[in-house]
């Protein structure tokens, strides 16, 4: 016969999380991942946009440039054309402003990403010599 004591049985304790302390950790990491995605997706959103930014600044370059190296005096007053950079049609418009000199003029260039000019991706400002003061005040 076999007598069982009450008191050999001992009651070993296991160390475990308590639920509390399980919940307050699944909270902290679900506040963790959910700010780790909400950075993620605006990085990705800048990176758009300062793509679009850059590639404007280089089209409006590009048009005052164009502008330069063709040597010629813009008549005062807007025109408008479009480019196509980087697998994309840019819209831009170029206004002519006089200056005190009458020997120089501002140009303000404005670029938009859609054909509607409602989308406004970057602006340049530039300044153009007339050639002719140019030839006549050249040095031998």
């Amino acid at each position: 016969m076999v007598r069982l004591k009450s008191n050999s049985i001992q009651h070993k304790r296991i160390k475990a999380f308590t639920l509390l302390e399980v919940l307050v950790a699944l909270t902290v990491i679900a506040i963790t991942l959910g700010t780790i995605i909400k950075t993620g997706s605006d990085q990705a959103a800048n990176s758009a946009y300062l793509k679009q930014k850059t590639i404007g600044h280089w089209v409006a370059v590009n048009a005052l440039n164009q502008l330069l190296l063709e040597n010629t005096w813009p008549a005062l007053g807007k025109t408008s054309d479009s480019t196509e950079m980087a697998n994309h049609e840019w819209h831009w418009q170029r206004e002519v402003i006089k200056t005190p000199s009458d020997n120089s003029r501002k140009l303000l260039f404005t670029v938009y990403s859609d054909d509607d000019l409602q989308h406004k991706v970057s602006h340049l400002t530039g300044y153009v010599t007339n050639p002719k003061f140019l030839q006549s005040n050249a040095t031998p």
